[in-house]
């Protein structure tokens, strides 16, 4: 899908001179020109996450231009980039995948566009996003970085329930009730257990339910 003409001396820029150029010509709306620098930025030899941000300056470019399916490529880019880190928040991934949740708000000025999209390969991939965001939120919550996580798991639960994915939404609850038990706010984390025993039980998950009793009874019994 990305295939522009990278001239030679645009590669001997560094990073810094090729993102300020492909903002300059954003700013002046030659996206053509801004493409090919953010590109040369995302592609060269530069640290982990010089290149994840040159992929979120071309997401911010596509949506600029209303191009929504490319938008989600770039960040299908980005969640490969975060497999081969092994599940590592490295190069601000979590920011990256951050920016999904400004262009869920934009879902609702394009609703058609989104419903086409989520019956395509788009679904798979804003999925698997999400289950990279539970996963990096994990990462962080037996870190003890309690509000990097619930800002992950917040992202993800806005996915998932976007998508209609009932199993990723009682993921993302159980992550950000766990964390509200660790914080003894014990009233908030019984609200999101119970949801998540609700979900896990309509879809027949026996683990899982199972881990959401224990995990209420725990939190009842610290109450008493």
């Amino acid at each position: 899908m990305f295939a522009p003409v990278i001239r030679q001396d645009q590669r001997i820029l560094d990073y810094g001179h090729l993102r300020q150029l492909g903002q300059m010509y954003q700013s002046r709306g030659e996206y053509a020109r801004a493409f090919t620098f953010f590109v040369n930025s995302a592609t060269g030899q530069f640290r982990l996450e010089h290149r994840v941000q040159g992929l979120r300056d071309l997401a911010q470019l596509a949506r600029l231009r209303k191009e929504y399916s490319k938008t989600i490529a770039v960040y299908d880019v980005i969640w490969r980039i975060y497999e081969e880190a092994k599940g590592k928040d490295k190069g601000g991934l979590g920011g990256a995948f951050g920016d999904l949740a400004e262009l869920h708000r934009l879902r609702s000025g394009s609703k058609e566009i989104w419903e086409l999209h989520c019956k395509s390969q788009t679904f798979q991939t804003l999925q698997s996003i999400a289950k990279a965001l539970y996963a990096m939120a994990e990462n962080h919550r037996w870190e003890g970085n309690h509000e990097k996580a619930i800002q992950l798991n917040t992202i993800a639960l806005k996915i998932s329930t976007d998508l209609g994915d009932r199993k990723g939404r009682a993921d993302a609850l159980w992550g950000l009730a766990d964390v509200r038990r660790r914080q003894s706010e014990y009233e908030e984390a019984i609200t999101l257990y119970s949801e998540v025993l609700e979900i896990r039980t309509d879809l027949s998950d026996r683990e899982g339910r199972a881990d959401a009793l224990w995990s209420l009874a725990e939190v009842h019994r610290r109450l008493s």
